[in-house]
């Protein structure tokens, strides 16, 4: 079948959006009608950690300096962290999509998302994807993250630069505690080339921030290396404030 007659049958037949079941003009790139394609909406809370943003029913739960426990107990190897959304509804899927089923196009929507997330005025040298172990890559054929952060850097006129490496093939981190997530991550990234970081502030990108245990890791190694300022931007993160469902209970465990 030739794209000129799948366009016709296109338009003939609308598709019908993947999240929402409405009907999806022909024209459109992707299988989703513009109410789901808007922007999602940002964390709304009473209050936020300065450092993590982890977003708070009520500021007493910070300290003086406005950091949570994680991060006043240092036990967060970033500097900071930004989120385009809460990990949740069409978010949700989007990013299923995004990870499972290779949606052409769908990268640049994303994209659109994750730098929505990211504070204005924020100066870095290198954007750096986290990283997966070659083995996985080569059973999924591409790292989500990686084709996030190349499409990023590329928008916010950044450098890209992939120096970490997942050197450990780690059992998957789903139904581990905290304190098994960290065992598990334990000397499991490395950087290559440290030169590459040295001195340098990085923004490093991943999907989905749920307890951050791969991001710690991850910036702990850059930090090794030399890097100066580490900085996470993911699509979406958890919200602990939920206190309902499996990822509810993955961001309570880090406490453990």
């Amino acid at each position: 079948m030739t794209q000129a007659v799948a366009d016709a049958l296109a338009l003939l037949a609308p598709a019908e959006c993947r999240l929402c079941g409405v009907r999806v003009a022909g024209s459109s790139p992707l299988p989703f009608c513009p109410t789901c394609s808007a922007p999602p909406p940002p964390i709304l809370a009473e209050a936020y950690c300065v450092q993590c943003q982890a977003p708070f029913v009520s500021p007493s739960a910070l300290n003086d300096e406005g950091k949570c426990r994680l991060c006043r107990a240092n036990l967060n190897s970033f500097d900071a962290l930004y989120a385009a959304a809460s990990y949740e509804g069409r978010m949700r899927q989007f990013i299923h999509e995004f990870k499972y089923h290779d949606m052409p196009g769908l990268d640049s929507l994303l994209v659109k998302f994750l730098a929505q997330g990211l504070p204005p005025g924020l100066e870095f040298d290198l954007v750096v994807p986290v990283p997966m172990h070659w083995w996985k890559h080569y059973l999924r054929t591409y790292n989500p993250a990686s084709r996030l952060a190349r499409k990023l850097a590329r928008r916010l006129g950044l450098a890209y630069a992939s120096p970490l490496r997942k050197v450990k093939n780690t059992a998957p981190q789903a139904q581990l505690n905290g304190r098994q997530r960290r065992r598990n991550l334990k000397d499991a990234f490395a950087v290559r080339r440290p030169a590459r970081v040295a001195g340098k502030k990085i923004l490093l990108v991943d999907d989905v921030f749920t307890t951050g245990t791969t991001v710690n890791a991850c910036a702990r190694a850059l930090k090794q290396a030399g890097a100066q300022y580490v900085a996470v931007l993911a699509l979406a993160r958890t919200d602990r404030r939920s206190r309902s469902g499996p990822e509810a209970a993955l961001a309570v465990s880090q406490f453990a």
